[in-house]
């Protein structure tokens, strides 16, 4: 049965959207909604995860972004043609949302994890136009990692990783990791490990031959050997990639891995793309354990 709260808030999404670059209030839109204020700041956030006014501002980042990264409009066109009063707001916004500067991003022009147009998101929310889950089965000599590193919650994770590559990528940290792996030159790896339920450690760097003599500001961490099953996200977008990793990520817990017919180690996985290919596409690697008694019959 359809849940009523979804055509109720696409009607204000789609409200949201028409008016962006104006003055929205929360009246305004809850009321193409049909509800109260109060009881559509409520509904939104408990839908869809974030509060009315930070869509909207993540909404109008979102436009700024691909401003910045297909045209050559200064900050302050920019600005308003993205709905911000000022260039000096947008520059606070997009620092506080992806902990780089505005002109960082538009240097590099790294990936960033944008809000999408929910408008028409509930027309799909059957999942039908997902592509099948099907990995394939891959092996992994050990190897070493090196280099930066967040300790987070899994509740602070949606916002902080996406957080680490954007200083990664615009600051060019990479390039202080020595000796890459030659078969591995090209790619960066994004590690998750130290899982508990309090949270995780998670590593933005490179496979390594030796590990470098300063380390300053780096850390290392070594996996072992093992099988894998690689899962390759679908096909996005600059604009989509960071959001379409997500949502792989949120299909394989609540799809795949209760119906895994391997056990999988928990312990860590880890993600492997190259953001200079521009393919805007990356495999994720999940540990399967070793099968013991085969490897009591080597």
């Amino acid at each position: 049965m359809p849940n009523p709260y979804h055509s109720h808030l696409q009607r204000s999404l789609r409200y949201i959207e028409e008016n962006l670059l104006s003055d929205l209030s929360l009246e305004d839109c809850a009321k193409a909604a049909g509800y109260s204020a109060y009881h559509f700041h409520r509904v939104f956030r408990m839908v869809l995860g974030v509060t009315p006014g930070e869509y909207i501002r993540r909404r109008r980042l979102a436009i700024a972004a691909d401003l910045m990264a297909s045209s050559g409009m200064n900050l302050d066109s920019v600005a308003e043609a993205s709905g911000f009063s000022c260039k000096e707001v947008l520059i606070r916004a997009f620092r506080r949302e992806h902990g780089i500067s505005p002109s960082s991003y538009r240097e590099a022009l790294n990936s960033l994890r944008l809000q999408p147009d929910m408008s028409q998101w509930f027309e799909g929310e059957d999942g039908e136009s997902d592509l099948p889950l099907v990995p394939r089965i891959a092996s992994m000599p050990a190897m070493t990692i090196v280099g930066y590193a967040v300790t987070v919650t899994w509740e602070e994770a949606r916002a902080a990783v996406p957080r680490l590559w954007n200083r990664y990528n615009a600051q060019r940290l990479r390039e202080n990791i020595l000796n890459p792996l030659p078969s591995m030159q090209e790619y960066d790896i994004g590690l998750s490990t130290c899982r508990n339920r309090g949270g995780h450690t998670y590593i933005a760097g490179r496979p390594v031959q030796r590990v470098q003599d300063d380390l300053s500001g780096l850390v290392v961490y070594s996996l072992p050997a093992r099988q894998y099953v690689v899962f390759a996200t679908p096909p996005a977008t600059h604009s989509t990639f960071v959001a379409t990793v997500h949502r792989t990520w949120e299909r394989i817990v609540s799809e795949w891995i209760p119906s895994s017919p391997w056990p999988l180690d928990a312990s860590f996985d880890f993600e492997v793309y190259c953001e200079a290919s521009r393919t805007y596409s990356e495999e994720i690697w999940i540990p399967i354990m070793p099968d013991r008694e085969e490897e009591k019959r080597k």
